[in-house]
């Protein structure tokens, strides 16, 4: 081999492992903004299932706190039932 074809061969080598290392570099930017991504979307549906879990206990704690109440002052359980949205069983374990 020339000293020309040895110098050829080299820098064919070298763009290749280049090309390589740019290659892996992408590779691993796209996995790691795929893995931001994944997180912020993780954590958004995270919090508004939370966010809708903490309602509907907060909506079904202010019920049995208006059903209970209601029930203190004597009001028919079946009223209180159909005001509120509670079964009559659900009103009387109040």
């Amino acid at each position: 081999m020339t000293t020309e074809e040895q110098y050829l061969y080299i820098r064919t080598l070298m763009a290749e492992v280049d090309e390589r290392s740019q290659r892996r570099t992408a590779i691993n930017k796209a996995k790691a903004q795929g893995l931001e991504e994944g997180r912020a979307k993780g954590l958004a549906e995270g919090r508004a299932k939370g966010l809708a879990e903490g309602r509907a206990k907060g909506l079904a704690e202010g019920k049995a706190e208006v059903a209970r109440s209601l029930r203190e002052k004597g009001i028919p359980v079946s009223t209180i039932a159909e005001a509120c949205g509670l079964s009559e069983d659900q009103v009387l374990s109040l």
